[in-house]
């Protein structure tokens, strides 16, 4: 009996192991996304305090309904968790108190049989009636192992009801994060209302102002063009000058190689004032192919390096929310406003620290109406690219290190703070998000 009420206790832990993990899961998540809707929130109010509505606000607004649609769903899949947990642990109540009642029957089977057989004048008469000494104590062994399973009974049975006990209580806990959680939930609902409500009066106000934004997005458009065409010039003259030193270094090599030649192929003569000495030619070979290059040893070793850490690289701000993605931006409310974003922009702290992603050389420090001071770094053949900044702190040709700060976000009029930020391969853009750690 005991051996089957260990065995039900193994078997509940092995059944809530997996059921504990994905619940410290879903708990982490939503201590993870209540931070993050607390930071946006943050950045939401500091937007609020201009006069004038924007699609900065617009966009922060939206990202903080998705991270409380979010939060509703993780809170619904804990709710679920607890629900099979307390399922379990009432099926779990229900076979020990099977356990417990078979139990209470076995002992008071005993307790009868020990009272009708073995009373004290009856055990002095069992010990009594033995035919040897050592009859007499095998008899005696019987009678001590005799009680001591009483005892046991009696254990077993007390045993079962702390466990019984300790299990109603852990249902009474669960019901009890059940309950918060499910309030929480009611909460989170009724701001997600708020929210969608305030965001269909933001989009309607600005629709008002839709062709004013749309020509205000046309200048930004125009700018980042402009800001394109001066990484692409940067980045180029970069691929240029790696390529350079490279085609001089393989130019050497193979001056040195063709000395070599010379010098072994020379005859070796005892005379050396009749010997004539050959001609060395101190040019190239002009019949001596050179390697083409396309990226240096060097770049492709620290390229291999930053590729290896796809998905893992620090965000350029320390808190943020992207409020732009990458490529095509068309707002669904919104039709006539559409921008092709080269990188993403991400929403911050007033004066954020703007810091470098992965450890370069700074190899371009540019500047721009729209998206003010811009720093490139090159990791190779890669590059990443860091605007609107209000002040830089590294200068052209400086290596710099991973979270390094580079320099200070820009405050713009209306009180954004925004830094856009973006990811090249060589002379091909690629999508930052899947760059940086996931948030």
């Amino acid at each position: 009996m005991r051996s089957k009420h260990y065995i039900c206790l193994l078997l509940l832990f092995l059944c809530t192991f997996a059921q504990a993990q994905t619940k410290k899961t879903l708990e982490d998540k939503r201590k993870k996304i209540l931070d993050d809707i607390k930071n946006t929130q943050k950045l939401l109010n500091q937007t609020k305090a201009t006069k004038e509505e924007s699609l900065s606000e617009l966009s922060t607004l939206e990202k903080q309904i998705e991270l409380r649609e979010s939060l509703i769903t993780n809170t619904e899949g804990e709710v679920m968790i607890y629900d099979k947990q307390i399922t379990k642990k009432a099926k779990t109540i229900e076979s020990l108190s099977d356990d417990l009642s078979m139990l209470k029957k076995e002992y008071a089977e005993t307790i009868y049989k020990s009272y009708r057989f073995f009373r004290v004048k009856d055990q002095l008469l069992f010990l009594a009636s033995s035919k040897s000494f050592g009859d007499a104590f095998r008899k005696f062994n019987y009678l001590r192992k005799y009680a001591a399973f009483r005892k046991t009974q009696a254990e077993s049975i007390k045993m079962a009801k702390i466990t019984i006990a300790r299990n109603i209580q852990e249902i009474d806990n669960k019901k009890k994060g059940k309950e918060k959680l499910l309030t929480e939930q009611s909460q989170q609902k009724q701001i997600l209302d708020k929210e969608k409500g305030k965001k269909q009066q933001l989009v309607e106000q600005l629709k008002t102002k839709e062709k004013d934004l749309a020509a205000t997005l046309k200048k930004k458009q125009d700018e980042a063009n402009k800001l394109n065409a001066q990484i692409e010039d940067v980045i180029k003259k970069e691929i240029a000058l790696a390529k350079q030193k490279e085609l001089d270094k393989q130019k050497e090599l193979a001056k040195q190689k063709e000395l070599e030649k010379q010098n072994a192929n020379k005859p070796i003569s005892s005379n050396n004032s009749n010997t004539e000495k050959p001609v060395t030619n101190n040019k190239t070979n002009v019949n001596t192919p050179v390697k083409p290059i396309t990226t240096t040893p060097e770049e492709k070793t620290i390229a291999s390096s930053f590729y290896l850490n796809k998905g893992k690289l620090p965000w350029p701000v320390e808190k943020g929310v992207i409020v732009k993605g990458f490529g095509t931006y068309s707002h669904p409310e919104l039709k006539n406003v559409t921008f092709e974003n080269n990188g993403i922009d991400i929403k911050t702290e007033s004066n954020s620290s703007v810091r470098c992603v992965y450890e370069g050389k700074v190899v371009g420090i540019i500047s721009n109406p729209v998206y003010k001071t811009a720093v490139i770094i090159s990791h190779g053949d890669y590059f990443t690219v860091y605007s609107k900044l209000s002040s830089v702190f590294v200068s052209k040709g400086e290596t710099v290190k991973t979270k390094q700060s580079i320099g200070t976000a820009f405050n713009d009029e209306n009180g954004n703070t925004e830094v856009h930020f973006e990811v090249w391969k060589s002379e091909t853009k690629l999508n930052p998000s899947e760059w940086i750690v996931k948030r």
